[in-house]
Formats: structure tokens, sequence, C-alpha cells
């Protein structure tokens, strides 16, 4: 069976010091004290995600990875989970999703996985 090094957040992204609207919390409070989330992969942290910016590409990140190892393992059986940060708050969309759908951030977030899933 085809495997493949994980690409996770190691906690939902919404425990981390900054406020749903993308501003950072004050660190006297208990949401403001807690750690910036670092992505990681395999056993490696790779990223960190301190902004709604650098949530926003998250989608597309999973999506392109999945991607590339559904092409590479297409002769092979593989079992793949794809579990999207998006639609959880805090909401953050890319670039090319962002106001697109007509029916706010939230509609744009669920193009932008509409969009993943095909």
């Amino acid at each position: 069976m085809a495997s493949m090094n994980i690409l996770v957040l190691p906690f939902s992204h919404d425990y981390w010091p900054v406020n749903y609207d993308g501003k950072p919390l004050d660190t006297t409070t208990q949401r403001g004290k807690w750690p910036v989330l670092k992505l990681i992969e395999g056993n490696e942290r790779t990223r960190s995600i301190t902004t709604l910016d650098d949530a926003a590409q998250l989608t597309t990140m999973y999506t392109e990875r999945a991607v590339n190892f559904i092409k590479k393992n297409k002769n092979n059986p593989f079992f793949l989970y794809l579990a999207h940060n998006m639609p959880h708050v805090p909401l953050a969309v890319s670039d090319k999703f962002k106001n697109k759908s007509g029916a706010g951030l939230y509609g744009d977030v669920m193009e932008e996985i509409d969009w993943s899933v095909g």
C-alpha cells in the first residue's frame, strides 16, 4: 500500500492566539496564551500559521498535496483521508475564491472546498 508523510496541524485551528477577525489576542487572556499553530509534515514542524492569511492557504495546500499523491499512486491501492480545517472557524479563504460566491466568507469557503473535492 502506498504511503506518504502526513501533513497536519497538531490541534484544532481555532486553538491559537488569534481572534476570529484575524487580530492577535491579548496575551493576558487564556486564549492569548495558546501556542502558534505549527504545520507538521511527518515528524517535522515545517511552517507556522500565525495569521488568517496563512490559514487561507491550508485548503489549497492540502488539496494540491492530495492530488499529487493520487496521481503518483493511481495504479496502486491506497486510502487517502483528507480533513479540511475549513469550514470551521476561524474562516479563511484563498485569494482565488475571496468574494466570488456572492454569499459572503462562508460561501467563499464552501466554493473552495467544492473545488478541492471536485
